[in-house]
């Protein structure tokens, strides 16, 4: 099952992706509730938060399966007419983020063998994941345009696993942790390189600390837009093994990295097991697992990005999240 949410007609509405198309989940249980009030659809009852965070109502992925089975039962039977105004055409809308208005963003950082490998000197500590939360204004969603402001140098795009969280949570164990992942989404986990010179400009040395560096890092990676998420949630269940996964980040269609999310040091069950022994992991999160290969691909201060420039970030089995940029440094 692929889950997304999308702006049709002025109006969030979240959908699931079937035979090409996406297909409105509340007003397929509208149309199915008219014509039969007794189905099961009229049990569920969506919160008033249903469309920014659907995760947050209680059974959600139940009502979606039970939507899905609907969905595919008048595809197969060539009755897709039946189901009106749900079904929409991808071209006639635009992405949002697949939880709208997701209540945590974590980025695992430092999480690859190619980071370390880089650094002889630094010690591998796998009892502890390091990491950052990224503000909400900074998500965006697939075939979105993010503008790059002017004071801008360099940035840097990299493909990540999003794991996204079904219920909430608080001090999982490992063997509990999948009991608790809706599916996983794809991130592009974008970070504007210019605070890593503010920090050195002021740093007496002109070398600043691991710790200066990081606290700068947030500054990069929460640049408005600079999270990009989609295009959907594909459910755990579609892909069966998360650490089995080729990514790849491409700029104008062209490969410029690869990787395999078995690169990870610290895998997701360890990783929420972590996060939540500290901190609520609420139904709705997003825990990115960080660079599998690069640490993103560098799009150059010289070098001006036209309206048609984009960056894709794919992963196998979950899908492909396109980004467009308005470049204001030039």
């Amino acid at each position: 099952m692929k889950v997304s949410t999308v702006i049709y007609r002025e109006r969030p509405r979240v959908c699931l992706e079937a035979a090409g198309r996406l297909v409105d989940v509340l007003a397929v249980r509208k149309a199915v509730v008219e014509k039969a009030p007794g189905h099961a659809l009229a049990d569920f009852r969506p919160g008033p938060d249903f469309v920014d965070n659907f995760l947050n109502t209680p059974d959600a992925p139940g009502f979606l399966a039970r939507v899905e089975e609907v969905v595919q039962g008048a595809f197969a039977r060539n009755e897709a007419e039946r189901l009106g105004p749900a079904v929409i055409a991808p071209g006639d809308c635009t992405y949002e983020p697949p939880v709208r208005r997701g209540p945590l963003y974590f980025g695992a950082i430092q999480n690859s063998p190619l980071f370390w490998r880089q650094r002889p000197l630094a010690r591998i500590d796998l009892g502890f994941i390091a990491g950052f939360a990224r503000a909400r204004g900074a998500i965006s969603g697939h075939m979105g345009r993010v503008h790059i402001p002017g004071y801008t140098t360099s940035f840097r795009c990299a493909a990540e696993l999003g794991v996204v969280m079904a219920k909430t949570a608080r001090n999982l164990t490992e063997a509990e942790a999948m009991d608790h992942v809706f599916g996983y989404t794809c991130v592009n986990d974008m970070i504007g390189n210019c605070w890593r010179g503010f920090a050195a400009d002021r740093h007496p040395s002109g070398r600043p600390t691991r710790f200066e560096l990081l606290v700068n890092s947030y500054y990069g990676r929460c640049t408005q837009g600079f999270g990009p998420v989609g295009p959907h949630i594909v459910t755990k269940e579609e892909v069966p093994d998360p650490y089995n996964l080729l990514m790849y980040t491409r700029k104008n269609g062209e490969v410029w990295d690869r990787s395999f999310s078995n690169s990870m040091l610290v895998g997701i069950e360890r990783c929420l097991a972590l996060l939540s022994s500290f901190v609520t992991l609420p139904a709705g999160a997003v825990v990115h697992m960080g660079s599998m290969g690069r640490d993103g691909i560098v799009l150059a201060e010289d070098q001006p990005l036209g309206p048609d420039d984009h960056v894709e970030i794919e992963i196998e089995r979950v899908g492909r999240l396109k980004t467009f940029f308005t470049d204001h440094r030039f």
